[in-house]
C-alpha cells in the first residue's frame, strides 16, 4: 500500500485552488490536471508499505504535539522531473510547517521507515506534463489556510485514475 502524511484541505480551500489551476488551465495546450479532490500538501511520502506497518505511522502521528497555524499559499511555480514539468501553487517558509515536517520525517525515521532524503520543499501540485500555449504569468492573490490537521493517506489507483483515501486523520488542539 502506497502511503504519505499530508495536510488535506477543505472544500473552500479546494475551490480557490481550483480556481488557481483553471487559470493555468487557459494557457495551457495540454496537461494531467490533479482532480479537485486531490489536492493536498504532502509533509512525508512513506511510500510502499505492509498493511501491518500502518499503525506504525498512525502511532507517530498521535504522538505529534502542535498547535493549529496559518499557512500562505503565494505563488505559482514549475519544475521539471525527469522530461516531465510539474506545476505547482508555492507554500510560503513557514517555521512551524517546517517543524512539523520534521518531527514527523525524524520519527517515521526512528521508526525504521526508509523514507527519501530529500529536502522538504512544501508546495500543491496543480498539473503534470503540461505544455502552455505562452509564457503569461499566472497571477492569484494569495491566500491562507488555518492546518488543523494532518492526514495518512493511501493513493489508489483504478480506471486509469488516481484518488487519496484518508486511513486517519490526527486534529489538533489549542491548548488551554
Amino acid at each position: 500500500m502506497r502511503v504519505f502524511i499530508a495536510v488535506d484541505f477543505d472544500n473552500k480551500t479546494k475551490d480557490k485552488l481550483f480556481e488557481a489551476q483553471s487559470k493555468l488551465k487557459e494557457i495551457s495546450l495540454k496537461g494531467r490536471f490533479a482532480p479537485r479532490d486531490n489536492f493536498h500538501l504532502t509533509l512525508v511520502f512513506i511510500g510502499e508499505v505492509q498493511k501491518e506497518r500502518i499503525e506504525d505511522a498512525i502511532s507517530v502521528m498521535k504522538g505529534i504535539e502542535t498547535k493549529p497555524f496559518e499557512i500562505t499559499l503565494e505563488g505559482m511555480g514549475s519544475f521539471k522531473n525527469g522530461k516531465r514539468n510539474v506545476f505547482w501553487l508555492r507554500v510560503k517558509n513557514n517555521i512551524e510547517l517546517e517543524s512539523l515536517q520534521k518531527r514527523l520525517y525524524d520519527s517515521l525515521a526512528e521508526r525504521g521507515f526508509e523514507l527519501q532524503k530529500r529536502k522538504f520543499a512544501p508546495h500543491i501540485t496543480l498539473a503534470r506534463d503540461v505544455t502552455n500555449k505562452d509564457s503569461r504569468e499566472i497571477f492569484f492573490a494569495p491566500f491562507s489556510y488555518r492546518v488543523s490537521s494532518i492526514s495518512l493517506m493511501r493513493t489508489v489507483m483504478g480506471k486509469g485514475k488516481t484518488y487519496y483515501e484518508e486511513l486517519f486523520k490526527r486534529e489538533f488542539k489549542f491548548k488551554k
